[in-house]
């Protein structure tokens, strides 16, 4: 994928996609295009909090620690941002 095609996508799903179009064009003049090979971490509970990230293509599992540790919390796909 690259980022036209994500950019096209981030247009149509999820909050960036109600938001008027000179908004849009701000937010995505200021990604990046990134792509993680399957299991790769992309954030860790405790690191500093500096990007917001949008799911483009794939599925990305959201880990939580419960007192068993890490469990599954959330699955995220095309469309959603963190």
């Amino acid at each position: 994928m690259d980022k036209t095609e994500a950019t096209y996508i981030a247009r149509r799903f999820g909050w960036l996609s109600k938001a008027p179009p000179e908004f849009q064009d701000e937010v995505l003049s200021r990604c990046d295009l990134i792509s993680l090979p399957n299991n790769q971490s992309l954030y860790h509970q405790g690191d500093n909090a500096s990007g917001l990230y949008f799911i483009a293509d794939g599925i990305v599992g959201l880990h939580m620690m419960s007192g068993d540790g890490p469990t599954l919390g959330h699955l995220a796909g095309p469309g959603f941002w963190a």
